[in-house]
């Protein structure tokens, strides 16, 4: 039922053409580490690509492109294969998320049995669901984010067994911080916050555990650090990019825009957990426990990991993906036992639950009809992916195309260009290219020696050099 739910909900989307911006980029720098054009360290985006003097794509740490360079080399250069490692991030969250709620659950049966509740409370959520369809990076900071408060969790609760689980959390946080920067640094907060929520754990333990948990992860950047390139490559990335782009890129005018987003992402979430509570008061039922611990234990390392935002002017919605799991875990935790409550209620062979089994299969087979009916659909762009396959038709693949300052700032038509043909787009050429695009409001002048293409695009044209205008 869990890898159902995650089927259902993303599988249909993630068979459409077109995808956003930056999910593009990441697809296009895997592709190309696949291919041999750039390294680990100096991942390479396009011939034109060109930050504070570097030519590398330094935006990010390269982790995740390194990992689904992986997945082009296994299966070539198919839309699909971004669209294949995006599906397998959302069913190993979908996994870890199962494995966390068993874990602290472990000793009852019909708790743990409902690890199938955080896991559609968590895919429900608006921004998640998107981020797994866009190819985010966050979409594997949160597999090594939860995989670090899992084996936190096993750490501090399996104490003959803490070494281990603390040396994986450890390097579960590391591999957080290569995919997507210092918000991945947050499951270090985990052990001072279980010590909060449980005074049985004291305090020399959680000081001993913490401060082991902290050497792990500073043993393993200096580790890093000493790879060749490394050093060179996350230094740049850190002081030339993140706080360029801190003091740069504002994307809001309110710091606490992070709290207003949590809230609102979180509704679909809060109306199931709080319907259940509600008509569980209203029907005067009272569970024995209600795992109030708990559930403040995720919810508090959700808030670990979104508030930090608030040191800055540059909040993104799916920045937040890798916490959600945890706010919905604790979401769930505080209302399952109204949900088990209900569903022992129900009575299998009763004509109302047969009905709603039967309604449910039909809804699955034609949700996979539907998705099979998306394929060569598509979501966005639709007019910029329909021009481009039509230029990919006449210029050859690993050429570059000329064209303005203006529509070089076109990300999509670039990116779309770069992931399918391997086309890059040069607004400053030092020859006179072959090919120039151009929008259809504008126009090459005839002295230039360009003759216009006839192809019956709907936002661009091609423009050929022709014979008496060519080098």
């Amino acid at each position: 039922m869990t890898f159902g739910i995650i089927l259902i909900l993303i599988l249909p989307a993630l068979l459409k053409d077109g995808m956003f911006m930056d999910g593009l980029q990441y697809a296009c720098v895997s592709k190309n580490l696949a291919h041999g054009q750039g390294t680990f360290w100096q991942p390479h985006l396009s011939n034109t690509w060109n930050k504070e003097g570097n030519h590398a794509f330094l935006e990010h740490p390269p982790l995740v492109f390194g990992i689904q360079s992986l997945f082009f080399r296994a299966l070539g250069d198919s839309r699909y294969t971004e669209r294949i490692y995006s599906f397998l991030t959302a069913l190993i969250t979908a996994w870890l998320i199962a494995m966390i709620w068993r874990f602290v659950f472990r000793k009852e049966e019909k708790i743990r049995n409902s690890e199938w509740f955080p896991v559609l409370l968590w895919i429900i959520t608006p921004v998640c669901f998107w981020s797994y369809r866009n190819n985010m990076q966050e979409n594997t900071m949160g597999i090594f984010t939860l995989a670090a408060v899992y084996f936190s969790l096993r750490a501090v609760e399996k104490s003959r067994r803490y070494l281990p689980n603390l040396l994986l959390a450890g390097i579960f946080t590391v591999a957080a911080v290569l995919s997507k920067g210092l918000p991945g640094l947050f499951p270090l907060a985990f052990i001072p916050v279980y010590k909060a929520l449980h005074k049985d754990f004291t305090l020399r333990k959680m000081l001993l555990y913490w401060l082991i948990f902290l050497a792990i992860v500073a043993a393993g950047f200096s580790l890093i650090l000493l790879i060749p390139g490394a050093s060179e490559s996350l230094r740049f990335w850190l002081f030339e990019r993140v706080f360029s782009r801190i003091e740069s890129e504002v994307t809001t005018s309110n710091r606490f825009d992070v709290i207003w987003r949590i809230f609102t992402e979180l509704i679909p979430a809060l109306l199931i957990a709080g319907g259940l509570i509600l008509t569980g008061k209203f029907r005067k039922y009272n569970p024995g426990n209600n795992y109030r611990k708990q559930a403040l234990l995720f919810i508090i390392m959700g808030l670990a990991g979104s508030l930090p935002m608030l040191f800055t002017l540059v909040q993104k919605g799916f920045y937040l993906v890798p916490v959600f799991p945890l706010f919905t875990l604790g979401l769930a935790a505080i209302s399952v036992p109204f949900m088990v409550h209900f569903t022992e209620k129900s009575d299998p062979a009763s004509g109302s639950f047969r009905a709603f089994r039967l309604i449910t299969l039909v809804f699955l087979a034609g949700i996979l009809v539907f998705s099979a009916m998306q394929i060569n659909k598509t979501c966005r762009d639709e007019e910029v992916l329909s021009d481009v396959y039509r230029l990919g038709s006449v210029i050859p693949e690993h050429s570059t195309a000329g064209i303005n300052r203006t529509l070089y700032a076109n990300w999509p038509l670039q990116l779309y260009l770069l992931r399918y043909y391997d086309i890059n787009v040069d607004p400053s050429p030092v020859e006179s290219p072959d090919y120039f695009i151009l929008e259809k409001k504008d126009t090459l002048p005839a002295a230039a020696g360009y003759r216009r293409e006839p192809l019956n695009t709907l936002k661009f044209d091609l423009y050929r050099l022709s014979a008496a205008g060519s080098r």
